[in-house]
């Protein structure tokens, strides 16, 4: 059809290349079908693009090797990258999608130091000559697809050094960042002291942040200039180690305070200025912190409900190697936050019982009590072994921990004390009430002074009242097994849920193989024992044995897992046999009745009536006589 303007042309003109464009992708998927799988899960927009850069994509992709260094070397992901990479080099419309995916991630700087000839860098890359600035052509194309840049010491050769490297680079480079599009920067050296390249990485774009460790004063003063240069971090995790002769928290807390968009951080030594400015923040919602210098002064008869909100979105909040007081001191500022998890780990010094139960006490007192689902109170010290003429501390009890049952919905329990837990049959089964949504829970055992109180018959607590308990960490005395409740009035206890039992040490246990049948009968789906626990000691003899028959028990209990799974699989089979055979005998009784009521019928009602009647009678045919 003939066009009156230039602007109908090129619409008619553009219509034609997409149904070209669209024509060419289903004659390639019709040829390449393993290649369309990997398309149909890329974004909507790699599947329309047309490319533009064959050629520069087939060098590419030569030259640089497209794996992640801590993926296997034939797994799934590496299997993905390799079938993009053909797919780009047989089809031209999708070679630029491709390279978008293929360089988004980058876990090695040698990708981009391969796209530069290569009479620039020898064999243990070192200059051969001085970088020209016509060498960056082939990489400038590549450079700003990154999306994430990891580097560690795996990402590097023994024989290189990194920091000399990405000076070569930076001072070479013309353009002022390497990545211009990146949005994650993972820098992580634990074990060295490399600092990173800081105008050469941190882009304006950057939004997730890891560096560490800070060990030396050079390191930390990258931070304060960090939230100027990249004022869009949503998420920052800094890794922080002792530097001698300096404290930290004055420098980090300053890098902090210039956050105002930050939605996950991590960090340590954070003062009470730092901690001021994170509570006012709206869109917090994951907060780590170790050692905080907070101001224990700060009591809780300071707070109240109606104080200013603080923490308004905070969900996930882990408090790490601190005091009871500054733990107690923070508690009421998160009385406003639609806390779910929360996590007490290495409190110094040791709480013991009464310092345990204030920290419960005003969890319940300020915390909501509908969205808390997971607490984890947890120490890497051990009290429970008692010195030389020392008496042992006394262990939690469920008067302890009872203020905790006021949170309802809780799905995940994790209580650690140093000091251990002691809790009886019944305690367990108060415990199981409170919560019946619990999917994880994990009680730290007393040492083996002190035999467990709770037998196997809290195991059936537990599966009577929390359905959903796929792990679970508890020691019990199992010298004894309840015997099985046949009864017509109760139901039987089956709970299909939990999968792995940490038993702990020292569980008491004489018969291995009644063990494994009790726990078969009522665990049809539990796949694993573990003794090796934290409260596992390997010079005490007696864990040994108990050990030894745990061992026995984990043996034997997919043996009665089988047999038992035998024996439904005969009775459905004998059952679906016999009801079969059943509904066989009906249907023919049926229809023998059927044709001979009709045959009766017939000549004395018309065959409407007889139809009408024989639906109406299909069960019975006497019925449908009766009412004709």
């Amino acid at each position: 059809m003939p066009c009156s303007t230039l602007e109908e042309a090129a619409f008619f003109e553009a219509r034609a290349q997409q149904s070209c464009t669209f024509l060419l992708t289903l004659v390639y998927a019709f040829l390449f079908p393993n290649h369309c799988r990997v398309l149909r899960k890329l974004p909507s927009r790699i599947k329309t693009t047309v490319c533009t850069e064959h050629s520069g994509f087939q060098k590419c992709c030569s030259s640089c090797s497209f794996k992640s260094a801590r993926t296997k070397p034939r797994s799934r992901a590496v299997t993905k990258l390799a079938t993009l990479a053909r797919l780009g080099r047989t089809s031209k419309i999708f070679s630029d999608p491709a390279l978008d995916v293929l360089w988004s991630f980058q876990d090695t700087i040698f990708n981009v130091i391969k796209c530069m000839p290569p009479a620039v860098w020898s064999y243990n890359w070192t200059l051969r000559r001085p970088i020209m600035q016509s060498d960056w052509d082939r990489a400038l194309r590549y450079i700003y697809r990154v999306r994430y840049f990891s580097c560690s010491p795996f990402s590097f050769p023994a024989c290189v050094y990194p920091t000399g490297l990405f000076e070569t680079l930076r001072l070479s480079l013309p353009a002022p960042h390497l990545f211009p599009q990146l949005r994650r920067l993972r820098w992580m050296f634990y074990t060295h002291t490399f600092l990173p390249p800081a105008p050469f990485l941190f882009t304006p774009t950057l939004t997730d942040i890891s560096l560490g460790a800070f060990r030396t004063i050079t390191q930390l003063s990258l931070l304060p200039a960090l939230a100027v240069k990249c004022p869009l971090l949503t998420h920052v995790q800094i890794i922080q180690d002792v530097v001698p002769g300096i404290d930290p928290s004055r420098i980090i807390s300053s890098f902090i305070c210039g956050l105002d968009h930050v939605e996950s951080l991590k960090v340590a030594r954070l003062d009470q200025k730092a901690h001021d400015h994170l509570s006012a923040l709206p869109r917090l919602k994951t907060l780590i912190l170790t050692t905080p210098d907070i101001d224990a002064s700060t009591t809780p008869p300071h707070f109240s409900r109606t104080f200013e909100p603080r923490f308004t979105s905070l969900c996930h909040f882990t408090l790490s190697s601190t005091t009871s007081q500054s733990i107690l001191a923070l508690i009421p500022s998160l009385s406003h936050s639609p806390l779910e998890s929360l996590a007490l780990r290495d409190i110094h010094p040791s709480p013991d019982a009464s310092s345990v139960r204030q920290i419960f006490a005003a969890l319940k007192k300020w915390f909501p009590r509908t969205t808390l689902r997971c607490i984890n109170v947890a120490s890497e010290a051990h009290l429970t072994e008692a010195g030389h003429g020392q008496p042992e501390p006394p262990a939690i009890t469920i008067k302890t921990f009872r203020p905790l049952f006021h949170f309802t919905h809780l799905t995940s329990v994790k209580l650690r004390p140093p000091t251990g837990i002691d809790v009886a049959d019944e305690d367990v089964l108060a415990l199981a009430e409170a919560w019946p949504q619990l999917e994880h829970l994990f009680l730290r055992t007393r040492s083996a002074a002190h035999p467990p109180r709770a037998t196997l018959r809290s195991l059936l607590h537990l599966a009577e009242h929390c359905a959903k308990l796929a792990t679970l960490q508890l020691i019990v005395d199992a010298s004894t097994v309840p015997p099985i409740e046949r009864s017509e009035h109760k139901a039987r206890i089956l709970h299909y849920a939990l999968r792995h039992w940490t038993v702990g040490a020292p569980s008491l246990i004489s018969s291995p193989i009644q063990v494994a049948r009790f726990l078969s009968g009522i665990f049809p789906a539990l796949d694993g024992i573990s003794v090796y626990g934290d409260d596992y000691d390997e010079d005490d003899d007696g864990s040994d044995t108990d050990m030894q028959s745990w061992d026995e028990v984990g043996t034997a209990l997919p043996i009665c897992h089988e047999m038992r799974e035998e024996e439904r699989f005969w009775i459905r089979q004998s059952q679906g046999a016999l009801i079969g055979y059943s509904k066989e005998c009906i249907q023919s009784a049926r229809k023998t009745q059927q044709r001979e009521w009709e045959r009766s019928l017939e000549g004395s009602t018309s065959g409407y009536q007889i139809r009408h009647l024989s639906v109406e009678a299909e069960g019975s045919p006497q019925q449908g006589l009766k009412g004709s």
